[in-house]
């Protein structure tokens, strides 16, 4: 009896594996496309990166929200001094954020 039941468990854990590789198995990664990676923000201007966000805060929970505006709001402190570089840095710190908190 016990055998039956480890075979059973042993095909059904057969069929089931290549359902936990299907992630993997539609073609290739961005890496190996050349395709720039959905976080790589180096060739954006902060204003592309600012939209971004805003695009993404429709769904986000309240503390995020609170992280985020508090990053947007240096990052446009930033962008009225001309400072591109701070203004990048900070955007794509509340982008993160949006990202990790949706």
């Amino acid at each position: 009896m016990l055998r039956m039941s480890l075979m059973a468990g042993g095909v059904a854990l057969c069929l089931v594996m290549p359902a936990f590789a299907q992630g993997s198995m539609y073609g290739p990664s961005n890496s190996s496309t050349g395709l720039m990676p959905s976080n790589d923000t180096s060739a954006m201007t902060c204003d592309q990166i600012m939209e971004k966000v805003k695009s993404m805060s429709i769904f986000a929970a309240g503390a995020t929200m609170a992280l985020k505006q508090k990053e947007m709001t240096a990052a446009r402190a930033a962008k009225a001094t001309n400072d591109e570089a701070g203004c990048k840095t900070h955007a794509t710190k509340a982008l993160q954020l949006m990202k990790s908190g949706t």
